[in-house]
């Protein structure tokens, strides 16, 4: 018993000792799973959203091919909410906002997009066919104001409408460029094409109209034209 009592310091010791020992192998186990485990949890994290955003680009690229333009924009919207950092979606924003002659929207996305990634000749080049579009704009639609209409039909067709091909201002532009100068056939079809992206596009369907009419078709003309009173009128009273 007396033996027992020396050896009692001795064995507590030896109890610490081993709890001691205990908790450094557990702190060394934690330590070696979040070195060891951590890269492969960010690394399978990264390869998740790079999936994701390849899917979302493909998706965005097939609704622009079929002209789907409002809901482009709005995934884009979505993706640059949730990562501000997602250059890519910053490119493709501006082309669509180009495309639809937004321009401001546009230069403003491609120069964040050079901010992230500096340099890159393919945005630098579409930023600059967007203030060629924009100059031409603005000089098609000074030259319609004077009159000279087949000057600035060239502006439209040959600059404006080549890098923004989804304009509604160039396309409604043209139409009224044809209507004065007396080519009422052109006029029904480019109006047919915006018509058939927007069949209430009230003033394609006055243009139309007007085209009509002075080819003689007026009930076609008059149909038009009603159509055109009716929507105005209808959406008059949901205001």
């Amino acid at each position: 018993m007396i033996n027992l009592i020396k050896l009692a310091p001795l064995i507590d010791m030896i109890a610490w000792r081993g709890l001691v020992y205990t908790i450094f192998i557990l702190h060394f186990v934690f330590a070696c799973q979040f070195l060891l485990l951590q890269p492969l949890v960010s690394a399978q994290d990264a390869g998740d959203k790079s999936v994701h955003t390849a899917e979302l680009l493909e998706r965005v690229s097939h609704n622009i091919k079929v002209k789907r333009y409002s809901e482009a924009l709005d995934d884009l919207n979505a993706a640059i909410e949730a990562d501000p950092s997602l250059s890519e979606a910053y490119w493709h924003r501006a082309s669509v906002s180009r495309q639809l002659c937004r321009y401001e929207e546009s230069e403003i996305d491609y120069k964040k997009y050079l901010e992230l990634k500096p340099g890159n000749s393919a945005v630098e080049k579409e930023l600059s066919q967007l203030h060629q579009a924009q100059s031409a704009l603005e000089t098609a639609s000074s030259l319609f104001d004077s009159g000279e209409f087949k000057k600035s039909l060239e502006y439209v067709d040959k600059v404006v409408l080549v890098f923004s091909p989804a304009c509604p201002k160039a396309k409604l532009l043209k139409v009224k460029l044809l209507l004065a100068s007396k080519d009422y056939s052109s006029v029904i079809s480019e109006t047919g094409y915006i018509l058939k992206e927007d069949e209430n596009n009230l003033e394609a369907l006055l243009l139309r109209g007007r085209a009509y009419y002075y080819l003689a078709d007026h009930d076609v003309a008059q149909r038009f034209v009603f159509h055109h009173v009716s929507y105005w009128l209808h959406a008059l009273v949901l205001h």
